[in-house]
């Protein structure tokens, strides 16, 4: 039903499009020139933005509103969201966002919602007398659906390859699958010591250690790479190389970034817990639970109840911006960007859009 408000409304709008002369005058004079200058670039088709909704093109626009419904209510400036907003009576909708605008300028804008919000600014399709009017912005939330990326984990079928022998499981028959169908052959198995060296670059992050590497090939037992990989595994190294792709996952600094770069005393509390939790092998549920509720879990003692705590470090690091008008600002921020780091990183999806947007998939 909210969709059809637009289209129920421009037959009223049509007919208040025949304005008297100074309405015409007060509009184009006190309205449109602050519109222009101060909305538009966020607000307008032309621009081809419409942040939280809203655009601010036509009056079929300010009355159809945006995410928080419309923008004014002719008549009732003190109703209206778009006076409201202007008038920076609320930090979260404060507007335009980087200065206010003069008094006066506010003083027409409510004098204008008190006549009536007169408007000539009529779209162009409707003034053309066209019937069917989109006012979809070309949004098709059941074609997005469709991506790849929402549909459910599926298992498909290996494919047929025409060397049955080199296949050790199905993903390599889908990798040999394409290799046949470009005509490549794959390579001869990598010998002992080259399979030794990529292990160990993939598990540590360093070069493998050229004396353990030579008694790795004097030793003739069957399962002497396996041991060398549970060795690596077994390693400090191991914690600390994918401590630290977790750390980058999880937006990890020793100071705040942005303009005041604040530093983060204890932030290096955090870093250890990651490591430690990879040397002990933590199962992922928990090292992601306590990472998110540590401060919430039950604990023997206050000394685990105090590395739980730590693992919250996840919430309270990342990029933090201290220039804010108010309190209620900097929260609304700082749990933003909390959300938006934990959507990214464990969920792998963004949602940061949902800020300002009402849809679920990516734009």
């Amino acid at each position: 039903m909210i969709s059809m408000i637009p289209a129920l409304l421009v037959p009223a709008i049509l007919e208040s499009s025949d304005l008297r002369p100074e309405e015409t005058e007060f509009f184009e004079t006190h309205i449109r020139p602050i519109l222009v200058d101060h909305c538009y670039g966020c607000h307008s088709k032309e621009a081809g933005k419409a942040r939280g909704g809203l655009r601010l093109d036509t009056k079929i626009d300010l009355l159809a509103g945006g995410g928080t419904g419309p923008a004014i209510l002719p008549g009732d400036p003190d109703a209206s969201l778009l006076i409201q907003a202007i008038r920076w009576e609320d930090d979260d909708y404060a507007m335009p966002p980087r200065r206010k605008l003069p008094d006066d300028t506010i003083r027409y804008f409510e004098q204008w919602v008190r006549m009536g919000a007169p408007d000539p600014r009529v779209p162009a399709d409707v003034a053309a007398g066209e019937e069917d009017v989109d006012f979809s912005g070309g949004f098709d939330p059941n074609a997005l659906a469709e991506h790849w990326s929402f549909q459910p984990i599926a298992d498909p079928e290996a494919p047929m390859v025409q060397d049955e022998n080199w296949p050790n499981g199905a993903i390599d028959r889908f990798v040999l699958a394409e290799l046949e169908s470009a005509g490549i052959k794959p390579n001869s198995d990598a010998d002992l010591r080259t399979r030794a060296r990529r292990a160990t670059l993939d598990l540590t992050g360093l070069p493998a250690n050229p004396e353990r590497l030579d008694v790795l090939l004097l030793d003739r037992s069957p399962n002497a790479f396996a041991s060398y990989v549970d060795e690596l595994l077994d390693s400090p190294a191991h914690a600390e190389h994918w401590g630290r792709h977790w750390l980058d996952v999880a937006r990890y600094a020793e100071s705040s970034g942005r303009e005041n770069d604040v530093a983060y005393a204890n932030a290096w509390r955090y870093r250890d817990w990651v490591i430690d939790a990879f040397a002990q092998d933590v199962p992922f549920d928990e090292f992601i639970t306590k990472q998110l509720a540590g401060d919430l879990l039950p604990s023997q003692d206050e000394t685990e109840r105090a590395h739980n705590l730590i693992a919250t470090g996840y919430l309270a690091i990342g990029a933090k911006g201290h220039n804010t008008r108010s309190r209620r600002e900097f929260q609304a921020d700082l749990i933003d960007e909390q959300i938006d780091a934990f959507s990214q990183g464990i969920l792998g999806i963004t949602v940061a859009c949902a800020r300002c947007h009402d849809h679920k998939y990516d734009p």
